[in-house]
């Protein structure tokens, strides 16, 4: 049963997400146990940022073995519904 699902907006250009990388997988790793997961989405606009499509994003996840679902947003669907402005940013929705 999920206990929390912790949604980590991110993308594969911006500096300070990328310093997340090794944390995230580590967090993945420490509460997947307890049923609580990760789900990274990139909501980045792959048209004006050529490194943000799904081939890119892909490669990135296999390069960093990523431990948990790398999700594109390219409409920014899901940023907006969570009002996710800048990367990283990371929310937590708990399941009661």
């Amino acid at each position: 049963m999920l206990e929390a699902l912790s949604l980590f907006f991110t993308c594969n250009h911006c500096p300070f997400a990328k310093l997340y990388t090794k944390r995230i997988n580590e967090l993945q790793k420490k509460y997947s146990k307890h049923q609580i997961y990760l789900l990274a989405i990139n909501s980045m606009d792959s048209l004006v940022f050529e490194d943000e499509g799904w081939t890119t994003m892909k490669a990135r996840a296999i390069q960093e073995k990523y431990k948990f679902p790398y999700l594109q947003d390219p409409e920014q669907v899901v940023a907006k519904l969570f009002n996710a402005e800048f990367t990283p940013k990371c929310l937590c929705v708990v399941e009661s």
